[in-house]
């Protein structure tokens, strides 16, 4: 009977609030629109610089293309989907939206990441461990992330043949969306600032 009943817990607990271990996972909002979120027991708050995310082991992979091996983002842009790895053995990418306000070429260590996107592998082990504001990681499932955030600006929707697909907006054109894959729970983030962030910074400088 003790076993049976030491089984049922570990699965309550391991059921909707993700399989990832967030024992360690520090202090977040509970509010997706701070933008903030833990990568293996790290806090990141977007907009940050590229050397914030460098500091926890992510680099660019200099084979991506040739503006990535260039090592710096040209003046006044933003580019989408620089492919970053981790010297662990993941098998997840992680991949920035990084402006650069200047009036000049400037490193990837002083652009402004505004944007990121992941996805866990099948194999959750092989991916940096995970946590959204509000407690949300990989293996929530639509209605965890939904008692967090509220309703989605659209009714969730099906995307590919066995996920669903939450997407959530702010007035000011931030975005977050979040596939959930509805076997395994969350799959894959994306999160982004409005370009309007750029604005905000060249003006306070």
């Amino acid at each position: 009977i003790c076993m049976l009943l030491s089984c049922i817990l570990f699965i309550s607990a391991m059921c909707g609030c993700g399989y990832n271990d967030t024992s360690d996972t520090p202090s977040l909002s509970n509010s997706w629109q701070e933008f903030e979120l833990s990568l293996d027991n790290s806090k990141i708050k977007l907009p940050c610089k590229f050397s914030d995310i460098k500091a926890l082991g992510w680099t660019i992979n200099e084979d991506f293309s040739d503006e990535e091996k260039a090592g710096s983002l040209s003046a006044n842009s933003i580019t989408d989907n620089a492919l970053c790895t981790v010297n662990k053995d993941y098998e997840s990418y992680l991949f920035l939206t990084m402006a650069n306000t200047s009036d000049s070429n400037m490193p990837y260590d002083e652009c402004t990441v505004i944007g990121l996107q992941i996805t866990v592998t099948d194999n959750p082990k092989k991916s940096p461990t995970l946590t959204l504001a509000g407690g949300i990681t990989w293996g929530s499932d639509v209605n965890d992330v939904v008692a967090a955030y509220g309703a989605p600006l659209h009714e969730p929707t099906s995307v590919g043949i066995n996920s669903t697909l939450c997407s959530y907006h702010t007035s000011n054109n931030d975005t977050m969306n979040l596939t959930i894959d509805n076997d395994k729970g969350l799959s894959y983030v994306y999160l982004k600032l409005s370009d309007n962030v750029l604005v905000t910074e060249n003006t306070d400088v």
